[in-house]
């Protein structure tokens, strides 16, 4: 078992004179009653969609410690059924997935917002957070309080480091579909979690290839079959774990703002080199990841 390393943080800050309260994440564990309905849904899937998967051995490293998942492209909910049903039943159970919290755990009310358009808000993230247990374990991120975020980027790092699997959407969102990876930008929050894990724990990358033809952007339903009337089939690439421990400085709890903000966007540009088959040669920082 790895050892976590605490990383001290008061309870709250003291912002412009304010005193704000930082929340600690609740994700309970998972139950055999929550892994059988969420089997259920893989099943599902199974049974609609033509589901391959490449390099399972890669997985392996999964029976001995916690990971960072990198998955992508991002094309909706049905991509968490997806990745669940390419994974055996006993790795399942670690898994838990990054979402905003602002549309899974708490609304986020503008004030130009429309008294409909709150509504909808409010009722669109009571009703994920309602149902979406029954499809994964959800673990929320604040997408507008950077404190909160980084709290719970840290709370994120904990749980790998405890033998969890963070599943990382690194898109952020499904409106890139159509654009090539090139030119689409990662969010750098999984950098900040590899920062703070120390690189103790590999980063798998997986790549779903076909996934979005399943939910195009004009269709509110899912399409299992295509036009000929046969299961549409995706195939879940998955790399050989990346190892990102030479990234780390020697000092990394004594790294300022700014040098965090510049280690997130060198190790996501990595990753993103990674997931493109070769690196920028215009970027000096980026090195060569190791394998496990």
């Amino acid at each position: 078992m790895l050892q976590y390393m605490p990383m001290p943080r008061p309870k709250e800050l003291t912002i412009r004179g304010e005193t704000q309260l930082l929340e600690k994440r609740h994700l309970k564990k998972a139950t055999k009653l929550g892994e059988f309905i969420r089997n259920r849904v893989s099943d599902f899937l199974s049974n609609r969609v033509t589901i391959q998967v490449e390099g399972e051995k890669n997985l392996e490293v999964l029976h001995h410690t916690g990971a960072i998942l990198a998955v992508l492209p991002h094309n909706g909910h049905i991509d968490t059924g997806i990745l669940r049903a390419a994974l055996e039943e006993e790795l399942r159970k670690n898994l838990f997935f990054i979402a905003g919290a602002d549309y899974w755990h708490k609304a986020v009310l503008s004030e130009d917002d429309s008294i409909k358009e709150k509504i909808a808000k409010i009722v669109t993230t009571a009703f994920l957070k309602t149902v979406g247990p029954a499809g994964a374990r959800i673990f929320p991120i604040d997408r507008f309080n950077r404190d909160q975020s980084n709290y719970d980027l840290e709370q994120i790092a904990e749980r790998t480091l405890h033998g969890e699997f963070a599943v990382f959407y690194p898109e952020g969102t499904r409106r890139n579909w159509g654009k090539p990876l090139s030119e689409r930008e990662f969010k750098t929050g999984i950098g900040h979690v590899i920062l703070l894990t120390e690189g103790k724990v590999p980063v798998i990358p997986i790549y779903l290839e076909g996934n979005e033809n399943l939910l195009p952007p004009d269709s509110k339903r899912p399409h299992f079959n295509d036009e000929a009337g046969k299961p549409h089939t995706v195939i879940v690439h998955i790399g050989e774990a990346l190892d990102f421990s030479s990234f780390i400085p020697e000092n990394p709890k004594e790294m300022g703002y700014k040098e965090v903000r510049a280690f997130r966007n060198m190790t996501t540009s990595a990753l993103k080199g990674h997931f493109l088959g070769k690196y920028d040669d215009s970027d000096d920082v980026l090195k060569h990841v190791p394998k496990y």
